[in-house]
């Protein structure tokens, strides 16, 4: 478990932990997984279930839902939206990422 990674993967959890430490985000992360994350199947090792070539950028730009999507993103919140959007839907949606 990666609470770095978990957080990064949901907006949510980052609007909620965006004022607190380190340390405190870490002890949050674990907090959410085992009351919340669990039981609503929340992903927490996106680096390992995502392919090897993935690349944020190129996926994001070649689907227009996606680009419209995140057009109001910086460039990391982008990065985290992709991965978090092809673990969810495009990897289920069997849509190319490169």
């Amino acid at each position: 478990f990666d609470p770095a990674v978990y957080i990064g993967l949901y907006e949510d959890l980052q609007r909620e932990t965006k004022s607190l430490n380190e340390e405190q985000k870490i002890t949050f992360a674990k907090w959410h997984y085992l009351h919340h994350g669990k039981e609503e199947k929340r992903r927490y090792h996106a680096v390992s279930a995502l392919p090897t070539d993935f690349d944020p950028a190129v996926y994001i730009g070649l689907y227009e839902d996606l680009q419209r999507e995140t057009k109001s993103l910086n460039e990391e919140q982008k990065i985290t939206f992709a991965k978090w959007h092809y673990l969810h839907h495009g990897k289920e949606e069997k849509r190319p990422y490169h």
